[in-house]
């Protein structure tokens, strides 16, 4: 992750919240702490001059919540940065 990032969060109910990179991290251990499974799925990728576009779905099954799923689709920018790519930017929106 850049230090330079930039991140929404877009609620189920259209509520928009902007992290920066230490909420984000914050975000992601509390997600991870609350979790029993993850699958991911790239659903698109591609190289755009020195940027990595990335479009995921991700569903988490929720731990100690009998089997309740939640799906999110991020949208993720990366710029190339010498030999490696570097997270700058994260849009993530909860579906029903």
């Amino acid at each position: 992750m850049d230090t330079e990032l930039y991140s929404s969060i877009v609620s189920v109910e259209g509520y928009r919240q902007n992290l920066n990179r230490a909420d984000l991290l914050d975000l992601f251990e509390s997600k991870i702490n609350m979790t029993d499974h993850w699958d991911f799925d790239i659903v698109y990728k591609t190289d755009v001059h020195d940027r990595l576009l990335v479009f995921i779905e991700v569903n988490r099954e929720l731990e100690g919540k009998g089997g309740k799923r939640e799906k999110v689709v991020w949208f993720l920018t990366f710029h190339k940065r010498g030999d490696s790519y570097k997270l700058i930017r994260l849009y993530a929106e909860e579906l029903i």
